[in-house]
């Protein structure tokens, strides 16, 4: 069993939002916070943190970079990071404890993160998912199909509202809902 402390010579930890990422430099083997930075999430603030990495690391493989939120605000810095040879993973869930009486601040935040995985096994590293191919489809596939969904909803919806306070010559119970049938009645009603 190899855990991270034993493995790598520097651990980063990042907490990740909307406007900002802070990050946490931590001494593995002895687990002493050796620097903190925050950067803007403009694309440039993004490099300007990949250059802060790389500058407090003597090499990128033995460098583990611990992202919170790598399938949300985390994204870029986590895929810059691992196109710039860095091994990139999530956090682990931080122990009770931990937190106690230390408060909550980002730089604590990215030091916890990074401290979570200290005593992990290598091999049980949370590696994030790639957000590519069948994987990065089907998420624009769910994002469209929640959209024609919303529409469709708020359609429907102002169609009730019409239907309930313009004689339109239907005979409608104002409980019900509007029918498949009734919509295509409607819709036939188009001039061509």
């Amino acid at each position: 069993m190899s855990i991270v402390a034993n493995t790598y010579a520097h651990v980063i930890g990042i907490d990740t939002h909307a406007r900002t990422h802070t990050l946490a430099a931590i001494e593995p083997t002895t687990g002493a916070v050796t620097d903190v930075a925050t950067f803007p999430t403009t694309v440039k603030g993004l490099a300007r943190a990949l250059t802060w990495i790389t500058r407090r690391t003597t090499t990128t493989t033995a460098t583990l970079v611990v992202i919170e939120g790598v399938g949300s605000y985390g994204a870029g810095l986590a895929r810059m990071a691992g196109d710039g040879g860095f091994h990139v993973v999530e956090p682990h869930p931080t122990p009770k404890g931990l937190r106690a009486g230390r408060g909550k601040s980002d730089p604590i935040d990215a030091e916890l993160i990074a401290r979570s995985v200290l005593g992990v096994d290598t091999s049980r590293l949370r590696q994030p998912r790639t957000d590519q191919g069948e994987r990065a489809a089907l998420r624009i596939l769910l994002a469209a199909r929640d959209q024609l969904t919303g529409h469709r909803t708020t359609t429907i919806n102002m169609l009730t509202a019409l239907i309930r306070t313009t004689a339109l010559g239907i005979e409608l119970d104002a409980r019900a809902s509007i029918t498949t049938t009734l919509i295509r009645t409607i819709a036939a009603w188009r001039t061509r």
